[in-house]
């Protein structure tokens, strides 16, 4: 069971920091404009507003991992999904191209599976502990 703890740790802790670290590259973008291909548009606040936002609530859960599982898997199913879906449209429409951004759909489909399979952990860990 020391593996299934080390898991869902693992799997906040690496969500924190990828959203972070996305939060930190969407203002970048958006007040320096670094990258030509970046769109500047208010949504770009919001978007930057909703990262950082998951990023504390990922800090939040990981204080009471077991209790506050169903994060993990509103992080898989809706978010994950979401912006996996998004990469892969903006990959197929040409906006984008693989270097430019398939990494990004490859790690959606990674991070999908893990916080999934933390999610599904987590009770079992629960009752091992009770």
């Amino acid at each position: 069971m020391k593996f299934a703890k080390w898991v869902i740790y693992f799997t906040y802790s690496i969500g924190i920091l990828l959203d972070a670290y996305a939060s930190v590259s969407i203002l970048k973008n958006y007040v320096y404009g670094v990258n030509e291909k970046f769109i500047f548009s208010k949504d770009i606040g919001s978007a930057f507003a909703l990262m950082l936002g998951w990023t504390f609530l990922l800090g939040w859960a990981i204080l009471k991992p077991l209790e506050r599982k169903g994060v993990l898997l509103l992080t898989a199913i809706p978010v994950l999904l979401m912006l996996g879906c998004n990469n892969y449209i903006v990959l197929y429409s040409g906006i984008v191209t693989w270097s430019d951004n398939g990494i990004n759909l490859v790690g959606s489909v990674f991070l999908i599976i893990l916080f999934t399979v933390a999610y599904f952990l987590a009770p079992n860990l629960g009752k091992k502990n009770a």
